[in-house]
């Protein structure tokens, strides 16, 4: 038996609108079905309990982290593992996906093999990250400018990397001086 697949295009439908290959095809054992706003979403999770939920969106917004926290807060079974598909220019509106509990995260465009892969890393418990994700993320994270212009945020970003081997620290010392 495969997977219930919960596919939420926030874009919109509209006529003439080419289709996105939401989840790949050949897929014949997992059930998708597709929302088209947050309230069908949620309708639909709560009755349905799918395993993943991939929320779709050209630009993310507070909105889509609304409705990745209503997803996750699943009062009729487990909640379903999150995937974000979306771009996004602002790092703590991603950070508030990542506290919703989205553990997906991949850019427009994606690739069906990409959805793919993304979705059976979160059904397995881990995370994935696209690229635009990762830099944004971990671009964050490292930081080099200091926040008040003082010395950087990261102690080591006035350093170069240089590798260092790797030795255990003394055990302290009992004695006195």
């Amino acid at each position: 038996m495969g997977n219930r697949v919960l596919v939420i295009e926030r874009n919109g439908f509209a006529p003439g609108r080419p289709a996105w290959p939401p989840y790949p095809a050949d897929d014949a054992d997992d059930e998708v079905r597709i929302a088209h706003d947050s309230l069908t979403a949620w309708r639909t999770a709560r009755e349905w309990r799918p395993d993943v939920a991939i929320v779709r969106t050209d630009l993310l917004a507070v909105r889509d982290v609304a409705l990745l926290r209503g997803l996750a807060d699943n009062p009729s079974g487990p909640p379903p593992a999150l995937v974000l598909i979306a771009a996004c220019d602002d790092t703590e509106l991603l950070l508030d996906a990542v506290r919703a509990g989205a553990r997906g995260f991949l850019s427009p465009g994606t690739s069906a093999e990409s959805v793919r892969k993304a979705t059976r890393t979160v059904l397995d418990g881990g995370a994935h990250l696209g690229p635009e994700a990762a830099d944004r993320l971990l671009g964050n994270a490292t930081s080099r400018e200091a926040p008040d212009g003082g010395a950087p945020a990261h102690p080591a970003a006035s350093t170069p990397a240089v590798p260092r081997p790797y030795a255990p620290s003394p055990a302290p010392s009992s004695a006195r001086g």
